[in-house]
């Protein structure tokens, strides 16, 4: 099975009461694409580099064929309250791959 590395971060931040949540989303997705146009490679995907013996692990990054996703997920009937977050310094624990990533891909442990 080919390793699998990734990073879990999830930023968390207060909204205003009767914020437009849909509205706040589409600013972010709108920031994120200026971003990958001003900086294309951060959308791209790592691999061997090409011409090299792979057994000395140098990798590129070349362009995503797929483009870059940015899903929406409303959660706030999911995950407790920012403020119950906040009170218990948002625990990792908290979230989990299936809720927030746009493919579950790692298995669940049981409870």
């Amino acid at each position: 099975m080919p390793r699998l590395y990734g990073i879990f971060l999830v930023l968390c931040f207060p909204l205003a009461s009767g914020a437009d949540k849909l509205q706040i989303y589409k600013n972010l997705k709108k920031g994120l694409a200026h971003t990958v146009t001003s900086i294309p490679w951060i959308a791209g995907v790592i691999g061997p580099e090409e011409g090299q013996d792979p057994k000395t692990r140098r990798v590129q990054i070349d362009d995503s064929p797929s483009g870059f996703k940015f899903p929406y997920k409303d959660l706030s009937d999911t995950l407790p309250s920012y403020a119950a977050l906040k009170e218990k310094s948002f625990p990792p624990s908290e979230f989990s791959t299936a809720q927030l990533g746009p493919i579950d891909v790692m298995p669940q442990g049981p409870d």
